[in-house]
Formats: C-alpha cells, sequence, structure tokens
C-alpha cells in the first residue's frame, strides 16, 4: 500500500491546486479549504513555522554559499524548539482536514526540494536521528536550490499599471514590488532584516512594542503622502493603506503578530520607495 504523505509542501500545493479548482467550479473569490488552511496555519505555531521555513527555502535566492549556508541555518533554528511527532501528528490532522484520503503530490519540480526541507526539519527537530550522510544531501540539495539564479515572473496586469501609474504606484503593484523588495534584501541578510529576524525572535511585549511603533510610523508616511499628492488613483491606493493599518488592532494576537510586523515592513520599505521617487 502507498504511504501517504505528510510532507508539509506537498500539502500546500495540493490544497493550492484543489482550491484553485474550486473557485473555478464554484464561482467564487474564496475557497472553504483555503481558508481553513490560513486559519489552521495561523493557530498552530508548527503549521506557521514550517508554511514560514518552506516559503523561504523555496523562494529565496542567495548569491554566494557562505549566505545560503547562514539562511538554511536561520530558517532551521526557527523550529528547532519543535518536536518531530507532533509536527507530524499536526500536518496528519491538517491532510485528513483538508483532502481526506486522495493522492496528493507536489508541484511539478518541487517534489525533491520539499522532501530535503522534510528531512532537515526532522534532523532538528527528532531526538533519535542518525541519518547524517541523508540530512547533509538534503543539505546540499537546498543550497543549490537557494544558490539557482531565479527568473521573476511579473503578471501582467502589474505591468501594466506600472506603465499607467509611474509616480505613485497602484495597491497591487506597491504590494508585490515590496514582496519582491524584501524577499531580495532578506536573503542577502541586509541590516535591516537581519534586525527583523531578530525582533521576530523577541518576547512578545518586545515584538508588541515594535509592532506599534512600526505601525504608527507607517500610518505618518501615509497621511504624508496623502497631503503631497492630488492625483486621485493615487490617492485611493494610499487610502486603502491606511484604511487596512487602522483595521489593525493594538492589542494584535500573539499568533497574528509576526506576519503583521512583516507586512508592516514590507509596507515600510514600498513607502520608502515612493518618497524617494517624489
Amino acid at each position: 500500500m502507498k504511504q501517504i504523505s505528510v510532507n508539509f509542501g506537498v500539502i500546500k500545493d495540493a490544497i493550492f491546486t484543489f482550491s484553485a479548482k474550486e473557485m473555478i467550479a464554484e464561482h467564487k473569490n474564496n475557497a472553504r479549504v483555503l481558508n481553513e488552511f490560513y486559519n489552521s496555519i495561523k493557530e498552530n505555531p508548527a503549521l506557521k513555522l514550517q508554511y514560514l521555513i518552506y516559503k523561504n527555502l523555496e523562494n529565496g535566492q542567495c548569491a554566494k554559499e557562505r549566505l545560503a549556508e547562514r539562511y538554511i541555518n536561520q530558517n532551521l533554528k526557527l523550529i528547532e524548539s519543535q518536536k518531530w511527532e507532533d509536527i507530524l501528528k499536526v500536518n496528519k490532522e491538517l491532510r485528513r482536514k483538508a483532502l481526506g484520503e486522495q493522492h496528493i503530490e507536489a508541484l511539478p519540480g518541487k517534489n525533491d526540494l520539499y522532501e530535503a526541507i522534510n528531512l532537515l526539519i526532522k534532523s532538528v527537530t527528532y531526538r533519535k536521528f542518525t541519518d547524517i550522510d541523508a540530512s547533509q544531501q538534503a543539505y546540499d540539495l537546498v543550497m543549490e536550490h537557494l544558490l539557482k539564479p531565479k527568473v521573476e515572473n511579473v503578471p501582467a496586469d502589474v505591468l501594466k499599471e506600472e506603465t499607467e501609474y509611474p509616480k505613485f504606484l497602484s495597491w497591487k503593484f506597491v504590494t508585490n514590488l515590496a514582496v519582491n523588495k524584501f524577499n531580495e534584501r532578506y536573503v542577502h541578510l541586509s541590516e535591516g532584516e537581519k534586525k527583523l529576524v531578530k525582533t521576530l525572535l523577541m518576547p512578545f511585549d518586545n515584538k508588541l512594542n515594535y509592532y506599534l511603533d512600526l505601525r504608527k510610523e507607517n500610518l505618518d508616511q501615509v497621511s504624508n503622502l496623502l497631503s503631497s499628492t492630488n492625483e486621485e488613483s493615487a490617492k485611493s491606493a494610499l487610502q486603502t493603506f491606511k484604511d487596512k493599518m487602522q483595521t489593525m488592532a493594538e492589542n494584535i494576537h500573539p499568533l497574528e503578530i509576526d506576519e503583521a510586523i512583516i507586512n508592516l515592513e514590507e509596507l515600510k520599505i514600498s513607502l520608502q520607495d515612493l518618497n524617494a521617487a517624489e
């Protein structure tokens, strides 16, 4: 009998594929399974950490081997306090809840990378782990992936928006720009991203203070930009930023604060770029 995969990366890809089919079939803008998936990530630290690590190691890029080594080690350090048995348990529960017993597989070309990431996570969370050769092979595979040049695919509608709004970028373009710039800087471990990593590893009270200061700083920047432009498309996009930040609670939940800080850092970078373009 074929073994049922509980590899988080494979489960993630299967959920995304299933949800896309669900949205197309039912003509909806959201999908039940996808919503449940994100809720599970927010509620369970083991799932949340796996999501972050798979995302970082899958999308990251490094120019030098020492940076790639450091990047892998920093990601693995995030999850080393978890227990492998608990990780397997929550992965099984996620798969059963979202996908049942149906056959699942990774997206084309992703399986070897996902298996390598899964083995590296096991190597730092399973107390009885002894397969050093396998973990070294997995490490080398992930290193090779991080060192490989990535081709950035920018959606056509985003390129169109950049042409239409060369000075004040639309909401969608600014969001994409912020994410791309943040990922680019993060993998090269600039001083700003080193500070961010340290912040995310701090106790909750320290992170809360940082979150509140960052939220205020971004609100001030958006307000300044709103007062300095008369272009309606720009005002609309900037007002959307402001509205979203004003809905972010001051007494934010501990399981949501990391994502909020990262999003605010991404926004801060894009706003700085917009100010520089003035």
